[in-house]
């Protein structure tokens, strides 16, 4: 099951990692890119439930995704 946190949950979460085990923020953000660049991938070039025949037909198309986060 996936826990969802708020963002003055996570923002809890990210102190206390950064002052108990001395990873720097900038290292969490940049693993939290990954994460979400890693299911993007998963969800649009290897879901092929997810996937129409068009954009199967397609899939060695270059594409453009933009992702927003902010708290």
């Amino acid at each position: 099951m996936l826990k969802i946190t708020t963002a003055k949950e996570m923002q809890q979460i990210d102190r206390i990692t950064i002052e108990k085990y001395g990873i720097a923020g900038t290292i969490l953000m940049e693993r939290a890119g990954l994460a979400v660049v890693s299911r993007i991938h998963e969800i649009f070039f290897q879901n092929r439930d997810f996937q129409s025949t068009e954009h199967r037909a397609q899939s060695t198309d270059k594409r453009r995704i933009v992702v927003l986060c902010g708290g």
